[in-house]
């Protein structure tokens, strides 16, 4: 994944693989209403979200690139 080492990578498949609970404790379906969390939920989000911001970097500068090569002036 753009942004994140190797080692971060497994991390975040290995926790996006996990279960999600519903408040109660039971299993979720991730369709169902209400609050649930997932075991390492917060390391997920922050490697989520180092992902999403160099992915983001990545497009921004892929788009200035392909503009200047196209520029019609």
């Amino acid at each position: 994944m753009i942004g994140l080492t190797h080692e971060e990578t497994f991390e975040f498949e290995r926790l996006d693989g996990q279960p999600a609970f519903h408040h109660e404790g039971r299993q979720a379906a991730h369709d169902q209403g209400g609050p649930w969390v997932a075991s390492g939920e917060e390391r997920w989000l922050e490697l989520y979200a180092k992902h999403e911001g160099a992915w983001k970097a990545w497009v921004a500068q892929s788009r200035a690139e392909r503009d200047e090569r196209f520029s019609l002036y």
